[in-house]
Protein backbone atom coordinates (compact mmCIF):
# COMPACT_ATOMS: atom_id res chain seq x y z
CA UNK A 1 0.00 0.00 0.00
CA UNK A 2 1.29 3.43 -0.96
CA UNK A 3 0.12 6.80 0.35
CA UNK A 4 0.81 9.85 -1.80
CA UNK A 5 3.37 7.85 -3.81
CA UNK A 6 5.60 7.28 -0.78
CA UNK A 7 7.88 4.28 -1.19
CA UNK A 8 7.30 3.00 2.35
CA UNK A 9 5.01 -0.01 2.18
CA UNK A 10 4.66 -0.62 5.88
CA UNK A 11 3.27 1.38 8.75
CA UNK A 12 3.81 4.89 7.43
CA UNK A 13 2.09 7.63 9.44
CA UNK A 14 0.26 10.45 7.69
CA UNK A 15 -1.36 13.57 9.17
CA UNK A 16 -4.77 14.57 7.83
CA UNK A 17 -7.03 17.49 8.70
CA UNK A 18 -10.13 16.14 10.44
CA UNK A 19 -12.51 18.28 8.40
CA UNK A 20 -14.16 15.52 6.34
CA UNK A 21 -12.83 17.11 3.16
CA UNK A 22 -9.07 16.75 2.84
CA UNK A 23 -8.11 13.31 1.56
CA UNK A 24 -5.16 10.96 1.64
CA UNK A 25 -4.47 9.24 -1.67
CA UNK A 26 -4.03 5.51 -1.05
CA UNK A 27 -2.89 3.15 -3.82
CA UNK A 28 -3.13 -0.61 -3.40
CA UNK A 29 -0.76 -2.43 -5.76
CA UNK A 30 -1.56 -6.05 -6.55
CA UNK A 31 0.06 -8.83 -8.53
CA UNK A 32 -1.26 -12.38 -8.90
CA UNK A 33 0.36 -15.56 -10.20
CA UNK A 34 -1.05 -18.94 -11.10
CA UNK A 35 0.18 -22.31 -9.80
CA UNK A 36 2.99 -22.27 -12.37
CA UNK A 37 4.22 -18.87 -11.26
CA UNK A 38 2.93 -17.03 -14.32
CA UNK A 39 1.25 -13.63 -14.06
CA UNK A 40 -2.51 -13.98 -13.73
CA UNK A 41 -4.43 -10.73 -14.34
CA UNK A 42 -6.96 -9.89 -11.65
CA UNK A 43 -10.47 -9.46 -13.02
CA UNK A 44 -12.29 -6.15 -12.80
CA UNK A 45 -14.93 -7.67 -10.53
CA UNK A 46 -12.23 -8.84 -8.11
CA UNK A 47 -10.53 -5.45 -8.20
CA UNK A 48 -13.85 -3.80 -7.42
CA UNK A 49 -14.08 -5.87 -4.23
CA UNK A 50 -11.02 -4.17 -2.70
CA UNK A 51 -11.82 -2.28 0.49
CA UNK A 52 -9.90 -0.49 3.19
CA UNK A 53 -10.18 -2.17 6.58
CA UNK A 54 -9.27 -1.41 10.16
CA UNK A 55 -5.87 -2.96 10.84
CA UNK A 56 -6.83 -4.23 14.29
CA UNK A 57 -10.45 -5.36 13.83
CA UNK A 58 -10.66 -6.01 10.06
CA UNK A 59 -13.79 -3.84 10.00
CA UNK A 60 -14.54 -2.82 6.41
CA UNK A 61 -14.74 0.89 5.60
CA UNK A 62 -17.66 1.02 3.19
CA UNK A 63 -18.15 3.72 0.60
CA UNK A 64 -20.68 6.49 1.29
CA UNK A 65 -21.40 5.34 4.83
CA UNK A 66 -22.21 8.64 6.51
CA UNK A 67 -22.66 6.96 9.89
CA UNK A 68 -18.89 6.62 10.30
CA UNK A 69 -16.32 9.41 10.62
CA UNK A 70 -14.04 7.57 8.16
CA UNK A 71 -15.04 7.99 4.52
CA UNK A 72 -13.24 6.16 1.71
CA UNK A 73 -14.02 7.26 -1.83
CA UNK A 74 -13.06 6.44 -5.40
CA UNK A 75 -13.00 10.15 -6.16
CA UNK A 76 -10.44 12.87 -5.63
CA UNK A 77 -12.36 15.96 -4.56
CA UNK A 78 -9.46 18.30 -5.20
CA UNK A 79 -8.30 19.35 -1.72
CA UNK A 80 -4.58 19.92 -1.23
CA UNK A 81 -2.51 17.74 1.10
CA UNK A 82 0.71 19.29 2.38
CA UNK A 83 2.68 17.44 5.04
CA UNK A 84 4.67 20.56 5.98
CA UNK A 85 1.50 22.55 6.70
CA UNK A 86 -0.04 19.69 8.66
CA UNK A 87 3.14 19.22 10.69
CA UNK A 88 3.31 22.96 11.32
CA UNK A 89 -0.28 23.07 12.57
CA UNK A 90 0.21 20.04 14.80
CA UNK A 91 3.36 21.53 16.36
CA UNK A 92 1.44 24.72 17.23
CA UNK A 93 -0.16 22.91 20.17
CA UNK A 94 3.03 23.36 22.18
CA UNK A 95 3.11 27.16 21.89
CA UNK A 96 -0.54 27.98 21.26
CA UNK A 97 -2.58 25.39 23.14
CA UNK A 98 -5.33 27.97 23.69
CA UNK A 99 -6.16 27.76 19.98
CA UNK A 100 -7.03 24.09 20.35
CA UNK A 101 -9.51 24.25 23.21
CA UNK A 102 -12.04 22.25 21.26
CA UNK A 103 -11.18 19.24 19.15
CA UNK A 104 -14.73 18.88 17.90
CA UNK A 105 -14.34 18.31 14.16
CA UNK A 106 -16.30 20.16 11.53
CA UNK A 107 -19.21 18.11 10.25
CA UNK A 108 -20.56 20.37 7.52
CA UNK A 109 -19.88 18.59 4.27
CA UNK A 110 -23.02 19.68 2.46
CA UNK A 111 -21.33 20.83 -0.74
CA UNK A 112 -22.53 18.88 -3.75
CA UNK A 113 -19.08 18.22 -5.12
CA UNK A 114 -18.48 17.11 -8.67
CA UNK A 115 -15.62 14.58 -8.50
CA UNK A 116 -12.30 15.92 -9.73
CA UNK A 117 -11.06 12.52 -10.86
CA UNK A 118 -11.60 8.80 -10.45
CA UNK A 119 -8.73 6.33 -10.78
CA UNK A 120 -9.00 2.55 -10.57
CA UNK A 121 -6.43 0.92 -12.85
CA UNK A 122 -3.45 3.23 -12.57
CA UNK A 123 -1.36 3.63 -15.73
CA UNK A 124 1.71 4.17 -13.56
CA UNK A 125 1.59 0.68 -12.02
CA UNK A 126 5.04 -0.90 -12.54
CA UNK A 127 6.13 -4.36 -13.63
CA UNK A 128 2.79 -5.96 -14.28
CA UNK A 129 1.10 -4.75 -11.10
CA UNK A 130 -2.54 -3.75 -11.07
CA UNK A 131 -3.58 -0.82 -8.94
CA UNK A 132 -6.65 0.35 -7.12
CA UNK A 133 -6.81 3.84 -5.69
CA UNK A 134 -8.76 5.14 -2.71
CA UNK A 135 -9.17 8.61 -1.24
CA UNK A 136 -9.78 8.64 2.51
CA UNK A 137 -11.11 11.53 4.61
CA UNK A 138 -12.16 11.74 8.23
CA UNK A 139 -13.96 13.82 10.81
CA UNK A 140 -12.48 11.80 13.67
CA UNK A 141 -9.85 13.15 16.05
CA UNK A 142 -8.50 9.69 16.91
CA UNK A 143 -5.63 8.02 15.00
CA UNK A 144 -6.41 4.89 13.05
CA UNK A 145 -4.32 2.26 11.31
CA UNK A 146 -5.74 0.94 8.04
CA UNK A 147 -5.04 -2.01 5.78
CA UNK A 148 -6.73 -3.53 2.72
CA UNK A 149 -8.59 -6.68 1.71
CA UNK A 150 -9.76 -8.23 -1.55
CA UNK A 151 -12.31 -10.98 -2.15
CA UNK A 152 -11.82 -13.08 -5.28
CA UNK A 153 -14.48 -14.77 -7.39
CA UNK A 154 -14.08 -17.98 -5.39
CA UNK A 155 -14.97 -16.13 -2.20
CA UNK A 156 -11.46 -16.23 -0.72
CA UNK A 157 -10.53 -13.09 1.22
CA UNK A 158 -6.96 -11.81 1.27
CA UNK A 159 -6.03 -9.23 3.92
CA UNK A 160 -2.97 -7.11 4.62
CA UNK A 161 -3.32 -6.94 8.41
CA UNK A 162 -1.53 -10.10 9.54
CA UNK A 163 0.72 -8.62 12.20
CA UNK A 164 2.49 -11.91 12.91
CA UNK A 165 4.47 -11.87 9.67
CA UNK A 166 7.26 -9.67 8.38
CA UNK A 167 6.40 -8.20 5.01
CA UNK A 168 8.94 -5.52 4.04
CA UNK A 169 8.33 -5.93 0.29
CA UNK A 170 4.55 -6.37 0.32
CA UNK A 171 4.76 -9.88 -1.11
CA UNK A 172 3.43 -11.60 2.01
CA UNK A 173 4.32 -15.06 3.27
CA UNK A 174 3.60 -16.75 -0.11
CA UNK A 175 0.48 -18.30 1.44
CA UNK A 176 -1.90 -15.37 0.90
CA UNK A 177 -1.15 -13.54 4.15
CA UNK A 178 0.16 -9.98 4.00
CA UNK A 179 1.20 -7.21 6.36
CA UNK A 180 1.00 -3.80 4.72
CA UNK A 181 -0.74 -0.80 6.26
CA UNK A 182 -0.65 2.91 7.00
CA UNK A 183 -1.76 5.07 9.91
CA UNK A 184 -3.79 8.28 9.79
CA UNK A 185 -3.16 10.94 12.43
CA UNK A 186 -6.09 13.41 12.39
CA UNK A 187 -5.11 17.05 12.91
CA UNK A 188 -7.55 19.71 14.13
CA UNK A 189 -7.20 23.15 12.57
CA UNK A 190 -6.75 25.79 15.29
CA UNK A 191 -9.45 28.31 16.06
CA UNK A 192 -7.51 31.39 15.06
CA UNK A 193 -8.37 34.78 16.52
CA UNK A 194 -9.39 37.68 14.29
CA UNK A 195 -5.90 39.14 14.06
CA UNK A 196 -4.76 36.23 11.87
CA UNK A 197 -7.26 37.10 9.15
CA UNK A 198 -6.67 39.86 6.62
CA UNK A 199 -4.07 42.58 6.10
CA UNK A 200 -4.47 45.02 8.99
CA UNK A 201 -3.62 48.69 9.35
CA UNK A 202 -0.34 49.38 11.14
CA UNK A 203 -1.88 51.98 13.49
CA UNK A 204 -3.21 49.35 15.90
CA UNK A 205 -6.86 50.03 15.11
CA UNK A 206 -7.41 46.50 13.86
CA UNK A 207 -9.13 47.81 10.75
CA UNK A 208 -8.38 46.23 7.40
CA UNK A 209 -5.59 47.84 5.44
CA UNK A 210 -7.00 49.74 2.48
CA UNK A 211 -5.47 50.27 -0.95
CA UNK A 212 -6.94 53.17 -2.90
CA UNK A 213 -7.62 52.03 -6.46
CA UNK A 214 -9.90 54.78 -7.84
CA UNK A 215 -10.09 58.46 -7.03
CA UNK A 216 -11.93 60.64 -9.53
CA UNK A 217 -15.21 62.39 -10.13
CA UNK A 218 -14.81 64.70 -7.18
CA UNK A 219 -14.51 62.91 -3.87
CA UNK A 220 -15.70 59.52 -5.10
CA UNK A 221 -13.20 56.86 -4.04
CA UNK A 222 -12.74 53.10 -4.22
CA UNK A 223 -10.54 50.92 -2.01
CA UNK A 224 -9.55 47.27 -1.90
CA UNK A 225 -8.85 45.21 1.23
CA UNK A 226 -7.33 41.73 1.30
CA UNK A 227 -8.73 38.86 3.37
CA UNK A 228 -6.19 36.11 3.96
CA UNK A 229 -5.35 33.49 6.57
CA UNK A 230 -2.07 33.33 8.49
CA UNK A 231 -0.87 30.92 11.12
CA UNK A 232 0.86 32.35 14.21
CA UNK A 233 4.18 31.22 12.71
CA UNK A 234 3.54 33.37 9.64
CA UNK A 235 2.67 30.59 7.19
CA UNK A 236 -0.12 31.54 4.81
CA UNK A 237 -3.16 29.30 4.32
CA UNK A 238 -4.57 29.98 0.83
CA UNK A 239 -8.33 30.42 0.46
CA UNK A 240 -9.97 28.18 -2.14
CA UNK A 241 -13.39 29.79 -2.38
CA UNK A 242 -16.17 31.68 -0.64
CA UNK A 243 -18.88 29.36 0.67
CA UNK A 244 -22.52 30.31 0.06
CA UNK A 245 -25.37 28.73 2.02
CA UNK A 246 -27.49 29.33 -1.07
CA UNK A 247 -26.70 30.63 -4.53
CA UNK A 248 -26.44 34.40 -4.95
CA UNK A 249 -26.30 35.10 -1.23
CA UNK A 250 -25.88 38.87 -0.76
CA UNK A 251 -22.33 39.67 0.31
CA UNK A 252 -22.40 43.47 0.17
CA UNK A 253 -22.72 45.95 2.98
CA UNK A 254 -24.09 49.44 2.43
CA UNK A 255 -24.88 52.51 4.51
CA UNK A 256 -25.30 56.27 4.53
CA UNK A 257 -24.59 58.59 7.40
CA UNK A 258 -24.16 62.13 8.58
CA UNK A 259 -26.05 65.40 8.69
CA UNK A 260 -23.06 67.69 8.25
CA UNK A 261 -20.43 65.50 6.58
CA UNK A 262 -22.76 63.29 4.62
CA UNK A 263 -21.37 60.11 3.17
CA UNK A 264 -22.53 56.93 1.42
CA UNK A 265 -20.57 53.70 1.12
CA UNK A 266 -21.05 50.17 -0.17
CA UNK A 267 -18.84 47.17 -0.75
CA UNK A 268 -18.00 44.63 -3.44
CA UNK A 269 -16.20 41.28 -3.51
CA UNK A 270 -13.41 39.67 -5.51
CA UNK A 271 -12.91 35.91 -5.36
CA UNK A 272 -9.40 34.48 -4.85
CA UNK A 273 -7.16 35.31 -7.80
CA UNK A 274 -10.01 36.76 -9.89
CA UNK A 275 -10.39 40.21 -11.41
CA UNK A 276 -14.19 40.02 -11.67
CA UNK A 277 -15.79 42.65 -9.44
CA UNK A 278 -18.90 41.15 -7.84
CA UNK A 279 -21.80 43.01 -6.24
CA UNK A 280 -24.29 40.41 -5.03
CA UNK A 281 -26.81 42.57 -3.29
CA UNK A 282 -30.40 43.58 -2.72
CA UNK A 283 -29.45 47.06 -3.89
CA UNK A 284 -30.58 48.00 -7.39
CA UNK A 285 -30.47 51.80 -7.39
CA UNK A 286 -29.23 54.72 -5.31
CA UNK A 287 -31.09 57.98 -5.15
CA UNK A 288 -31.72 61.40 -3.67
CA UNK A 289 -35.29 62.63 -3.76
CA UNK A 290 -36.91 61.42 -6.97
CA UNK A 291 -33.61 60.86 -8.76
CA UNK A 292 -32.38 57.30 -9.15
CA UNK A 293 -29.21 55.82 -10.58
CA UNK A 294 -28.32 52.18 -11.09
CA UNK A 295 -25.64 51.08 -8.65
CA UNK A 296 -23.89 49.22 -11.46
CA UNK A 297 -23.85 52.23 -13.79
CA UNK A 298 -22.50 54.36 -10.95
CA UNK A 299 -19.66 51.91 -10.41
CA UNK A 300 -18.97 51.68 -14.15
CA UNK A 301 -18.70 55.46 -14.35
CA UNK A 302 -16.38 55.57 -11.34
CA UNK A 303 -14.10 52.98 -12.96
CA UNK A 304 -14.32 54.50 -16.46
CA UNK A 305 -16.20 51.40 -17.66
CA UNK A 306 -13.41 49.11 -16.44
CA UNK A 307 -14.78 47.94 -13.10
CA UNK A 308 -12.41 45.14 -12.12
CA UNK A 309 -10.45 44.02 -9.09
CA UNK A 310 -7.15 45.89 -9.41
CA UNK A 311 -5.09 43.86 -6.93
CA UNK A 312 -6.18 40.22 -7.13
CA UNK A 313 -4.13 37.71 -5.16
CA UNK A 314 -4.12 33.95 -5.43
CA UNK A 315 -5.56 32.43 -2.26
CA UNK A 316 -6.99 35.72 -0.96
CA UNK A 317 -10.40 37.38 -1.09
CA UNK A 318 -10.73 41.06 -1.94
CA UNK A 319 -13.35 43.19 -0.21
CA UNK A 320 -13.76 46.52 -1.94
CA UNK A 321 -15.39 49.66 -0.64
CA UNK A 322 -16.75 52.60 -2.62
CA UNK A 323 -17.22 55.87 -0.75
CA UNK A 324 -19.35 58.69 -2.16
CA UNK A 325 -19.84 62.21 -0.82
CA UNK A 326 -23.45 62.99 -0.04
CA UNK A 327 -26.25 60.97 1.46
CA UNK A 328 -27.88 58.56 -0.98
CA UNK A 329 -30.75 56.24 -0.20
CA UNK A 330 -30.82 52.60 -1.29
CA UNK A 331 -33.62 50.89 -3.25
CA UNK A 332 -34.25 47.32 -4.37
CA UNK A 333 -35.42 46.23 -7.82
CA UNK A 334 -39.07 46.93 -6.89
CA UNK A 335 -38.27 50.50 -5.88
CA UNK A 336 -38.69 49.85 -2.17
CA UNK A 337 -36.22 51.57 0.14
CA UNK A 338 -33.67 49.28 1.80
CA UNK A 339 -32.25 49.95 5.25
CA UNK A 340 -28.53 50.17 5.94
CA UNK A 341 -26.72 46.87 6.32
CA UNK A 342 -23.45 47.46 8.14
CA UNK A 343 -22.22 43.87 8.58
CA UNK A 344 -22.14 40.70 6.54
CA UNK A 345 -21.06 37.14 7.29
CA UNK A 346 -18.35 35.79 5.01
CA UNK A 347 -17.50 32.08 5.15
CA UNK A 348 -14.38 30.95 3.31
CA UNK A 349 -12.87 27.51 2.81
CA UNK A 350 -9.11 27.06 2.51
CA UNK A 351 -7.37 24.78 0.01
CA UNK A 352 -7.07 22.07 2.68
CA UNK A 353 -10.83 21.96 3.31
CA UNK A 354 -11.02 23.91 6.58
CA UNK A 355 -13.96 26.27 7.09
CA UNK A 356 -13.41 29.81 8.41
CA UNK A 357 -16.47 31.78 9.50
CA UNK A 358 -15.84 35.52 9.37
CA UNK A 359 -17.84 38.72 9.57
CA UNK A 360 -16.88 41.99 7.95
CA UNK A 361 -18.46 45.40 8.31
CA UNK A 362 -18.08 49.15 8.04
CA UNK A 363 -17.22 51.45 10.91
CA UNK A 364 -19.80 54.05 11.90
CA UNK A 365 -17.94 56.75 9.98
CA UNK A 366 -17.99 54.47 6.89
CA UNK A 367 -14.29 55.09 6.28
CA UNK A 368 -12.87 51.70 7.38
CA UNK A 369 -13.71 48.01 7.23
CA UNK A 370 -13.58 45.56 10.13
CA UNK A 371 -13.07 41.79 9.98
CA UNK A 372 -13.74 39.35 12.82
CA UNK A 373 -13.69 35.60 13.32
CA UNK A 374 -17.09 34.38 14.53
Amino acid sequence: MFVHNDGDLNNGRYPLFSNNRQQLTVTVRLIARDASGNLAPISSSDLNSIRLIDYTTSEVLEFENNSTPWLPSLYDFGWDWDRDILTSVRSMRLKHSELFESDTPETDSSEDWAPASKTMDDDRCPNGYQCFRFYISTSSNKPRRLAARIKNSAGTIFRTNYNDIEDPTGEGDKNGRFNSSFSVDPVSFPRLSSEYYGDRQANGSGHLKDLRVVSNYGDNRAYEHHVNIRLPNGKMIPIKYIKDPIAFTPRMVWANTGSDKQKTAFSFIGHPGETLLRMQSLIHTLGVGNQRQSIHSMVDALYDNNATIKNPRTGQVVIGQIILPGKYWFYDITGAQVANTMQRDLTVVDIYGNIHELRYGMTSALNNLTLDRI
